[in-house]
């Protein structure tokens, strides 16, 4: 039982609740280039509410603000993330000596980690996919620019030589 020098357990229970006051409006009405404020209990012509149709214009025109502000700010995040990357992905074109990393799994500790080869084809708009010719034979998988490096090595890769069948699996 609770007596009245006790306090209850619960510290939000002592708080009053509040209570919500009624919102009054003020509408203001323009009439010829002067600006009037009408008390909220006044029925004048000029507090008719305004239509439907002129809210959903102002309603699609804040969401056109609001889109062309979005995509704003998009072009002005990614500006920024281009300009701070660190490595540059680069573009090949037929015939640019490039390497491939070798996955560890697949080499020796001694064994060299990347694997120097030749840009045979270049296929794609959007995101380009190159086919790479080494001196042992083609790749299987068409591989990104990110997956590349350039080669600055000597290089004596017959491409002609190689034909579908030629095939290493990487």
């Amino acid at each position: 039982m609770l007596n009245v020098d006790d306090k209850p357990s619960d510290p939000t229970a002592s708080r009053p609740v509040p209570i919500p006051r009624p919102r009054t409006t003020i509408a203001a009405a323009v009439t010829d280039d002067t600006t009037r404020i009408d008390g909220a209990g006044d029925k004048d012509a000029d507090d008719v509410p305004q239509s439907t149709s002129a809210w959903s214009e102002q309603r699609s025109e804040a969401r056109k603000r609001a889109h062309a502000a979005t995509l704003k700010s998009a072009e002005r995040m990614s500006a920024v993330y281009n300009s701070n990357k660190k490595r540059r992905v680069q573009t090949f074109v037929v015939g640019d000596n490039v390497s491939v990393a070798i996955p560890a799994l697949d080499r020796t500790s001694t064994d060299v980690r990347r694997l120097p080869g030749q840009v045979t084809a270049v296929k794609g708009d959007k995101v380009q996919m190159y086919e790479v010719a080494t001196e042992y034979g083609l790749l299987q998988t068409k591989l990104r620019a990110g997956d590349l490096q350039s080669y600055s090595g000597d290089l004596n890769i017959n491409t002609t030589r190689y034909n579908s069948k030629d095939v290493l699996i990487i």
